[in-house]
């Protein structure tokens, strides 16, 4: 059946994009599971309630397959709203694999989201239709390098967005934090780091020209010098004609120890 718009609600919707297409089909597949406001949003398209279970009850794939698959389509369309919504309001999406959004496992998702992203690049070598959907979102929400380097980053960007970030000191406090920490060490492997990640930590203060001159005021530092012994020093002497060592005897300040003779023959 085809809808105003256009849109064979009954079929593969022949005419739509790949993705779009899977995205329908999905939608379709768990419509009862849909909220009242969505399934009126999906009917003004053509996905009405009837549409959807002809397509249920048709000769298709079995109930089990189609409750399996809208689950599917379910959580990938309530983790891009979800997405969405934190991108939105912090910037981007490197949240901790524990994280909790708005009542949905975002952090979860999105481990499973750069699993997928990853092995359809190694299959393809091409770019994973969602991933680039996540990328409008946070250009780096699946980084090259590890996942934790960007996690500590937007710790420390979101410290310069207040006006709270310092550039660390040559050594490490007492009182400083792990951010404080990771930044002194980027400071100090600034060479090695890839452009982009020199790029990022450029846009929050640290350049090559911060990262140098933290490094170099580290190494240039003064070294505690050791602790000079006390005035009183202790010197062993030989008994005239005996092989063994006395007691130690002490020396008054400022005289050194006579350096010892062999005995004449």
């Amino acid at each position: 059946m085809e809808s105003k718009s256009g849109l064979d609600a009954g079929g593969r919707f022949p005419g739509a994009e790949a993705e779009l297409a899977l995205w329908l089909s999905r939608q379709r597949a768990a419509y009862r599971r849909l909220d009242p406001g969505q399934q009126r949003l999906l009917a003004d398209i053509g996905i009405t309630a009837e549409e959807a279970a002809n397509v249920r009850g048709g000769t298709g794939a079995p109930q089990a397959v189609n409750e399996q698959v809208a689950a599917a389509g379910l959580w990938a369309l309530d983790g891009m709203t979800s997405a969405r919504s934190f991108a939105t309001a912090h910037g981007h999406l490197a949240v901790p694999s524990e994280y909790v959004h708005d009542g949905f496992s975002l952090g979860r998702w999105l481990v499973e989201q750069r699993r997928q992203d990853r092995r359809h690049a190694q299959a393809t070598g091409g770019a994973w239709p969602r991933g680039g959907l996540l990328a409008e979102l946070d250009p780096w929400w699946n980084p090259p390098w590890p996942y934790p380097w960007q996690r500590r980053y937007q710790q420390a960007r979101k410290r310069w967005q207040n006006g709270r970030l310092k550039v660390p000191g040559p050594q490490r406090g007492r009182d400083e934090d792990e951010v404080t920490v990771w930044l002194r060490r980027q400071c100090a492997r600034h060479d090695v780091l890839q452009p982009e990640q020199q790029n990022l930590l450029a846009d929050i203060g640290v350049t090559s020209t911060v990262a140098r001159a933290v490094t170099e005021a580290g190494q240039n530092r003064p070294r505690r010098r050791r602790a000079r012994p006390g005035p009183e020093l202790c010197r062993r002497t030989r008994a005239p004609g005996r092989g063994r060592t006395d007691s130690p005897q002490r020396l008054p300040p400022g005289q050194l120890a006579p350096t010892p003779t062999a005995p004449r023959g």
